[in-house]
């Protein structure tokens, strides 16, 4: 067969959208060429795009205009923009197609949303020259939104990967042009789930044997004389095994070749060992992303590491011997009512580091946070008029044409630079620059050499200024970002205000919890793996439950063991209790498959109408040992049932020692593994304990220094005292071990943890907790501690980001 495989041109709103496209060869299309000439097919590759060294204004001549669009939001007029073709014209095309032989089929791509209008175009000119031919159109347009896609006339819209074309090394054939730079492949995919980008959270999958990749580069070089090479990975920094596989293979491979890492390294994952390592190997550019230098911005995109980072990783790199101004740093604009001031200090950030400050209009994609966020302002754009350096989420026109000026400020090269061009801002927005400049770059300055400073030890603000000081209440406020009066936990009236936000942020918890695995050395595939489904779940889950996901942290004498959670499935939803049950047994399975039979054993012990809720829990340790467990929270009173459910459990003398009403039992809890219940635990509910009663259930000198600590609690609210029944224990009548209490209703904070632990023999180190909550919004929810001489405790928080 006959194949004819075509790149459309592109559109560019201004010289910086060409400076972004200028070095995207069609690596893909050639790819898939490859391999159908290895099948025996005949195929042919029209590559309609231009690669500019320079000279970028040269695209933005009247001839090259392809349409004029309208900027702004959705109410936004009069502000029009020349959109130009970037690429070869289509009489160019249609002279090619003229020429040669009616192929089979005919492949066209589209990679970016907003310029699907010249791929139709494309699809319409091979109709017209070939209308016999089958046209398929693939690409992450067509992927993303086949039904839009599908208006071209296309035969068929291909959705997803090629996945045999994936690990092909695409060959060039004698009549196609050599490209100045070759792009390469290791890595697919990206576990993180920032709030703008259309690749959020998929599997990362190893694409090469890194050697093998390595031996690739060197035999481009040989036959095409090629000495540039870019990295086409969304997040190669997330396989490194395979990056610094691929590094050392090649800088043993012979003579010096340029790699660049143009698509963007993790800053928080740069270490000094492997930024040696690509430079060894003959890195001489990468791009380090800033994105933005105010923390709510960070949250709220869902990014896994801090401004902090960012020029933490240049330092490293220009220690291993980077030319600064060669790192590349991108940063978000155009946010609908971002703060001005935090964007100038981001850029100014990054002339303080040295690199090269590049600025990414924000192009609010359909399937994105940040297009459900401001789809208000986007109401009737098709996929076109959604390109960033449009301002699609900008209004009204008087800030469209603030953000083309302030565009070309952030786009200076050097500070003088940029203060000729805030020169032509409204003076309030130029005075706004100039007190961010003396901030950032006042005369005498330090600059931050973090790369001095231990590979781990970013600093960790004092316990005062954690976000765990604030109200615990106000923590988790559905109105705190709004609130004027949560400057401390003594001011706001929580009673008159307090509205408690429902669900979480999805990709914040991916971010803690890529935290936690990399804080606590965890490497197992079984975690991202779960994680990806219960976040999927927990997104449909939160459109009717609240407080769903519960993480928390476990000290046991030694050492703190930080990737802990439970999961709670529907609340008082019996209908839905067969399939939440399925579920929980599915997760077991996908963490540890021969306990998939325990965990169905343990569900048989309740269900509906005394179990109103389940849970699912995991305790992963460094070293590979999970620990299971499951959850029943029980409906209030039916003593009965209770009663036979106790002595089922820790026999029939269970309240010899316990003196409780069975109608207390809140939740049944067990600890299960592939051998089966390794124990139970008991939560009896106690609404108010006064605190003379509470500090007498606790040994001298155990883990109660709080009582002396915290006077002003005259009664303790919401506790759970916990029993537990071990089967080399189960014959002996059950006693309470520790308790609960919680941190919302007794006003507790992380900061009243660290003073209890203080205390206690032997003390805890709050250090790598304090570090966690300084990284994440967090705030404590409850506390376990023992009653009696052991050393265990037990922080339970919630992510209120």
């Amino acid at each position: 067969m006959r194949f004819l495989l075509v790149n459309p041109p592109v559109l560019a709103a201004d010289e910086l959208q060409v400076y972004a496209y200028a070095d995207v060869f069609p690596y893909g299309l050639h790819q898939i060429a490859t391999l159908l000439r290895r099948q025996g097919h005949h195929a042919r590759l029209l590559d309609m795009m231009a690669y500019l060294e320079g000279d970028y204004d040269r695209v933005l001549r009247p001839e090259t205009r392809f349409a004029r669009k309208p900027c702004g939001d959705h109410k936004t007029r009069n502000v029009l923009r020349d959109v130009h073709l970037y690429g070869r014209d289509f009489a160019w095309l249609d002279a090619r197609l003229a020429e040669m032989e009616p192929p089979d089929e005919v492949l066209v791509t589209c990679c970016i949303t907003f310029n699907w209008e010249p791929a139709h175009r494309v699809v319409a000119a091979c109709r017209r020259a070939f209308p016999r031919a089958r046209i398929r159109f693939g690409g992450f347009y067509p992927t993303a939104f086949p039904e839009h896609a599908a208006r071209s006339g296309a035969d068929e819209v291909f959705r997803g990967r090629w996945a045999e074309a994936d690990r092909v090394f695409p060959r060039l054939a004698p009549d196609d042009p050599v490209p100045r730079i070759w792009l390469f492949r290791l890595v697919a995919g990206c576990r993180y789930r920032c709030s703008f980008c259309v690749n959020a959270s998929s599997a990362v999958e190893v694409l090469h044997e890194p050697r093998a990749a390595a031996a690739e580069l060197r035999r481009v070089h040989r036959e095409y004389g090629i000495t540039k090479f870019c990295n086409w990975d969304p997040n190669v920094m997330l396989a490194p095994e395979a990056l610094g596989g691929f590094l050392d293979a090649v800088a043993r491979g012979g003579p010096p070749l340029a790699l660049r890492f143009d698509m963007g390294i993790a800053p928080h994952l740069l270490t000094r060992d492997l930024a040696a390592r690509m430079r060894a190997a003959g890195t001489v550019a990468m791009t380090i992303p800033f994105e933005s230098a105010d923390p709510s911005v960070m949250r709220r995109m869902g990014k896994p590491y801090r401004v902090e980072d960012a020029m933490r990783a240049i330092d490293l790199a220009a220690d291993a011997g980077f030319d600064r101004a060669h790192l590349h740093c991108t940063f978000l604009v155009g946010l609908r009512d971002e703060d001005l001031g935090a964007l100038f200090r981001t850029y100014l950030l990054i002339l303080r580091s040295g690199g090269k400050p590049m600025p990414f209009p924000l192009t609010p994609t359909p399937g994105t946070r940040e297009y459900d966020r401001h789809a208000p302002y986007l109401a009737g754009k098709d996929l076109d008029l959604l390109n960033g350096h449009l301002w699609p989420a900008l209004g009204p026109a008087s800030t469209v044409r603030l953000y083309d000026r302030v565009l070309r400020v952030v786009s200076a090269l050097d500070v003088e630079s940029a203060r000729e061009q805030a020169a032509r801002l409204p003076l309030q927005v130029r005075e706004l620059f100039e007190r961010e400049a003396r901030a950032v770059l006042r005369p005498g300055a330090p600059h931050r050499r973090a790369a001095t400073r231990a590979e781990q030890a970013l600093p960790v603000p004092p316990l005062s200024r954690l976000p765990g000081w604030l109200h615990a209440l106000c923590a988790s406020c559905a109105d705190r970002d709004l609130c004027t009066r949560a400057a401390s936990r003594r001011e706001p009236d929580v009673a008159e205000c307090f509205r408690e936000r429902r669900g979480v942020e999805t990709a914040l918890l991916a971010v803690l919890f890529d935290d936690l695995r990399r804080t606590a050395g965890l490497d197992d595939p079984r975690l991202p793996a779960l994680e990806e489904r219960m976040w999927a779940h927990l997104e449909r889950l939160q459109q009717t439950c609240a407080n769903t996901f519960e993480p928390s942290a476990s000290w046991d004498g030694r050492r703190w063991s930080l990737y802990r959670f439970s999961y709670s499935f529907h609340d008082a939803r019996p209908d839905r209790w067969s399939e939440d049950a399925r579920t929980l047994v599915d997760w077991t399975a996908l963490v540890e498959p021969r306990a998939a039979r325990s965990a169905q054993r343990i569900l048989r012990l309740a269900a509906p109408p005394l179990a109103r809720q389940l849970l699912f829990g995991l305790d992963a340790e460094t070293g590979g040992r999970m620990r299971l467990k499951i959850y029943f929270r029980l409906e209030r009173g039916m003593a009965e049932a209770k009663q036979a459910l106790l002595a089922t459990l820790a026999g029939a003398g269970w309240n010899r020692r316990l003196r409780v009403d069975p109608a207390g039992l809140a939740i049944a809890a067990f600890d299960f593994g592939p051998r089966g219940v390794a124990a139970v635990k008991l939560y009896f509910e106690e609404p108010r304990v006064p605190a003379p009663g509470f500090v007498r259930r606790f040994r001298a000198g155990t883990f109660y220094p709080v009582a002396t600590r915290l006077r002003r609690i005259r009664a303790w609210e919401d506790v759970l005292s916990i029993a537990r029944v071990t089967p080399t224990n189960r014959r002996r009548p059950p006693v309470f071990v520790e308790a609960n209490v919680n941190c919302l209703r007794n006003d507790l904070t992380i900061g009243d943890a660290a003073a209890v632990f203080a205390r206690a023999r032997p003390s805890p180190q709050i250090g790598p907790l304090a570090a966690l909550f300084a990284r994440h919004p967090l705030a404590l929810s409850s506390i376990t501690f023992p009653y009696g001489r052991g050393a265990k405790a037990n922080l339970y928080y919630r992510l209120v980001g």
